[in-house]
C-alpha cells in the first residue's frame, strides 16, 4: 500500500532530471523519496539523516524512471496513481508508462520538486480525494446500470451474496459501515440473509452469523475479486447498500 492509506493511491512527482515514487520506508515508515541523475539513481528514505535507509537502483533517463515506476507499484500492490510535475515533463513520464498502467491514473498535478514532502501530500491527497470520489459515483452507476439490464451486475444483499456463492464477483461495492445478519450454511459456506431450514444447494443446516457482509467481503477477496467500500452514495444506498459488476 501506498502513503496515501486511505485512497490506497501511489503518487510519483516527476522532473526532467530527477523524480520521486512515494512508499513507506520498511525501517521507519516514512515516505520513500526516490531520485535520480545522470551520475546515479536510488530510493531512500525521506527521515534522513535520522533514518539512512536506501536501495540502489540503475539507469538514468525518463523511460527508464517510467518502467521503474511501473514495477514499483506492482511490487506493491498499487492500484491507482497519481502524477505530480510540470505539465510537459507529466505528459512524457505518462507516455513511456505501459498502457495498463496510463488507465489506472486518477490525477495529475503540478508542483516544483523543490516542494517539501508535506506540500506535495497536501496536493496529492486534494487530486487523490477528488480524483476518488468521481471514480465512486462512476462504479456505481456502472454497476446500477448493469443490474438494471440484467447485464453483468447485481444489487441488494442476496443477490450479491448467490454471486460469491458462484464465485463471480469481479468488483464488489458496500457502502461504507454496512452490516447486516445473515446465514451461512454448515456444508458448502452458502450465505443468505433469508431464515432457511435447508440449503438448496447441498440440503444441509444453516448456522446464524452476526454480519454477512464482512463474510462476503472476504469471500470475493479470496476469490480475486475486488472491493470497493463507497462513502455516502445516495444511488447505493437506494439499492440495497451493496452491489457488483460480475466476470460473465
Amino acid at each position: 500500500m501506498s502513503f496515501l492509506t486511505h485512497l490506497e493511491c501511489g503518487l510519483c512527482s516527476v522532473e526532467q532530471d530527477a523524480d520521486r515514487l512515494w512508499n513507506l520506508c520498511p525501517e521507519c515508515g516514512k515516505p520513500l523519496v526516490y531520485k535520480f541523475s545522470r551520475a546515479k539513481r536510488f530510493l531512500g528514505c525521506s527521515g534522513y539523516p535520522k533514518c539512512r535507509f536506501s536501495a540502489p537502483v540503475d539507469a538514468d533517463l525518463m523511460r527508464e524512471s517510467a518502467e521503474f515506476a511501473a514495477h514499483f507499484f506492482t511490487d506493491n500492490n498499487i492500484r491507482r496513481v497519481l502524477i505530480g510535475g510540470t505539465d510537459d515533463n507529466i505528459a512524457l513520464f505518462q507516455s513511456y508508462l505501459p498502457k495498463s498502467w496510463q488507465s489506472l491514473i486518477v490525477g495529475t498535478f503540478s508542483i516544483s520538486m523543490t516542494a517539501s514532502h508535506d506540500e506535495v501530500m497536501q496536493r496529492a491527497m486534494e487530486i487523490g480525494h477528488k480524483a476518488e470520489k468521481q471514480r465512486e459515483i462512476h462504479a456505481v452507476e456502472t454497476v446500477v446500470t448493469a443490474a438494471a439490464k440484467e447485464k453483468g451486475g447485481v444489487i441488494g444483499l442476496d443477490e450479491t451474496l448467490a454471486m460469491v456463492h458462484e464465485g463471480r464477483i469481479k468488483n464488489l461495492l458496500v457502502l461504507e459501515d454496512f452490516r447486516a445478519p445473515g446465514y451461512r450454511c454448515k456444508g458448502c459456506g452458502y450465505l443468505t440473509s433469508q431464515e432457511m431450514d435447508n440449503c438448496p444447494f447441498c440440503s444441509s443446516n444453516f448456522t446464524k452469523i452476526p454480519d454477512a457482509v464482512d463474510l462476503a467481503v472476504r469471500r470475493v477477496l479470496e476469490q480475486g475479486g475486488e472491493v470497493d467500500i463507497i462513502d455516502e452514495n445516495p444511488k447505493l444506498e437506494e439499492s440495497g447498500k451493496i452491489g457488483a459488476l460480475l466476470r460473465y
